[in-house]
């Protein structure tokens, strides 16, 4: 398996996507577009499957916080998007096309403060989630214009809240205020217990005048869902017992050559895989297979699991459940962010 190399390639369209950016007045989203490309630059790079989903996230509760940490300073999720064949659920800006591939960058707050501080908000133990998307329409990478801070000094995290209950998240929505320039304008604002931050304010500005500001709240939320599951289901699948990682290293010869031409390099990529745990042993029972109660046969994603020990495993993807009861066949989508 070869890595995927997304992030050489968007840091080497973002040599000339910040220059771009200041040309066009604006200056504070140039001085974004620099920090994300120093960002994945030093970001321990992993490989993803489709759509960055490596575990079901569903049914978890805030037992599990502790397993919501960085393994390094700065980690670049690198996935292909999984293909969806369902409309947005909100009007998207003119200028949003579709994306086969994906960059999640995850850092801590305050790092990514030093980069620059437009960024994000100011969160001493907090991480940053921040996506970069390919533009199939301009065949180059572009960063979202928002980011999402999760900050543990102030919030405790829980699963996103079921559909029904978003319009309380959006009324119960809290613009913050920023001092910029000399002239107060909005910087962000808190839904539930995440926080969103315009990293390229003028872009985000932009699309508020196109839409309105509560539109465009909905479209910067929507857009961040997916980046945020993926982010979230990755911490808790490598900090769970039973995890680890395979390193793929790309060849030197083709790297010398990329030196030579004053490329960026081809960098190392890490893969997730699972490591042998004796879940018997440690008093977690295996549910019935096939057994005459079982429901209809259908694929149980991979989930967390809480031992007796207080160690959290991983548990495979398995088909569960009775053949004789019939099939339920799921098709799992995810729908592709903003650009």
């Amino acid at each position: 398996m070869d890595p995927l190399n997304y992030c050489t390639h968007a840091i080497e369209d973002y040599g000339y996507v910040a220059p771009g950016m200041a040309r066009n007045g604006w200056p504070i989203s140039a001085q974004a577009v620099v920090a994300a490309t120093q960002l994945m630059h030093r970001a321990v790079k992993f490989n993803l499957p489709p759509g960055g989903n490596v575990l079901d996230i569903n049914t978890l509760d805030e037992s599990y916080v502790d397993l919501l940490v960085l393994p390094y300073p700065v980690v670049a999720l690198e996935f292909p998007a999984m293909e969806s064949d369902e409309e947005p659920s909100i009007e998207l800006p003119e200028d949003v096309h579709a994306t086969t591939r994906d960059i999640i960058l995850l850092f801590e707050t305050s790092l990514g403060r030093q980069h620059h501080p437009g960024v994000a908000p100011e969160a001493k133990r907090g991480i940053t989630i921040w996506p970069q998307h390919y533009n199939d329409e301009t065949r180059e990478w572009a960063p979202s214009y928002a980011t999402v801070t999760l900050d543990f000094d102030k919030i405790s995290i829980t699963v996103a809240p079921p559909e029904e209950a978003i319009d309380e998240y959006v009324r119960a929505t809290e613009l913050l205020q920023l001092q910029l320039g000399g002239q107060t304008r909005k910087r962000g604002y808190a839904i539930g217990r995440v926080q969103y931050w315009p990293a390229l304010p003028e872009l985000c500005d932009l699309v508020e005048e196109r839409v309105g500001t509560v539109q465009a709240q909905a479209y910067f939320r929507a857009s961040l869902s997916t980046a945020m599951n993926a982010a979230l289901a990755f911490l808790l699948f490598i900090n769970a017992a039973n995890t680890g990682t395979k390193t793929l290293t790309p060849p030197e010869k083709l790297n010398k050559r990329r030196a030579e031409r004053k490329k960026p390099p081809f960098y190392e990529a890490h893969i997730l895989e699972f490591r042998r745990h004796d879940e018997d042993e440690e008093g977690a029972a295996r549910g019935p297979m096939g057994t005459r109660e079982s429901p209809r046969q259908h694929l149980r994603r991979s989930h967390l699991r809480r031992l007796k020990s207080g160690k959290a495993v991983v548990v495979k993807d398995a088909i569960v459940g009775n053949p004789r009861r019939g099939h339920i066949d799921k098709t799992y989508r995810i729908s592709n962010g903003p650009h």
